[in-house]
């Protein structure tokens, strides 16, 4: 038994290069990896100067921008403006990463343009309808107010249509007027047919209902009757006056 914890205890020491409860000592292979370390890192930084001074020899990569958008970007890069562009730079570099994102060039635009106008410029859903045989539906465009607005101003400021001349109107004829002089002298009674029974008058000379003559003595004013001929003249009051008066009979002489 002792014998084997002998051997046992032998083959430990061999392993491990040292007697029991010493440590070993470190082993030569790591010794040897640092050297290797060593030259790996040389490669390295060796290859990196190779590929920076390759790269300094091609010189600056050079994009060719072959639209208008992307000419106008490498002038940009070339020329930097102030941080704060105006909107038609921006708005050109907006369309410019549009245009690098999307992959589309001027030659797809000019392409799609030209089957645009191969199908006389209708839309592929109206190309469609068309080949079905269904009438297409008008896109109705409203106008904006801008737009509107514009249209008002050429209207209104449009010269406006010559008036019609008016129709000359006829001068009417002016209607003939008798001469009242003329009128006068025919309704003037001859002397010997003219009787003025209203001279030193003092009441109003109308019958009354009773017949009897009116007393009223104030308002009077003369009024003028042609009985069987003769023209007479009268006194009336405002009562009697007018086309109702009837002479008083006594004063006829009757």
């Amino acid at each position: 038994m002792a014998n084997i914890i002998g051997q046992v205890l032998g083959s430990i020491r061999g392993l491990f290069g040292g007697s029991p409860g010493v440590p070993p000592a470190p082993a030569p292979v790591a010794a040897e990896a640092q050297p290797e370390a060593a030259q790996l890192t040389g490669v390295a930084k060796y290859l990196a100067q190779l590929a920076a001074e390759e790269a300094a020899a091609q010189g600056p990569v050079v994009v060719e921008f072959d639209t208008g958008v992307g000419r106008y970007v490498a002038a940009l890069a070339e020329n930097p403006s102030p941080a704060q562009g105006t909107g038609v730079q921006r708005y050109l570099a907006n369309l410019a990463v549009e245009t690098a994102v999307s992959g589309e060039t001027e030659a797809d635009r000019a392409a799609a343009a030209a089957y645009r106008a191969r199908a006389g410029g209708k839309t592929g859903v109206a190309n469609y309808l068309g080949g079905l045989g269904l009438p297409e539906i008008p896109v109705v465009v409203k106008k904006t107010r801008v737009e509107q607005y514009l249209a008002n101003l050429a209207a209104s400021s449009a010269p406006a249509p010559a008036a019609a001349e008016a129709a000359p109107v006829p001068a009417e004829a002016p209607e003939a007027v008798a001469e009242p002089e003329a009128a006068v002298a025919a309704e003037t009674p001859a002397a010997s047919d003219w009787v003025d029974l209203a001279a030193g008058a003092k009441q109003c000379q109308a019958s009354t209902l009773k017949g009897t003559q009116c007393r009223n003595t104030s308002g009077l004013e003369r009024i003028q009757r042609t009985i069987e001929g003769k023209v007479y003249q009268f006194l009336a009051c405002a009562h009697h006056i007018g086309e109702s008066f009837k002479p008083y009979g006594g004063v006829l002489g009757g």
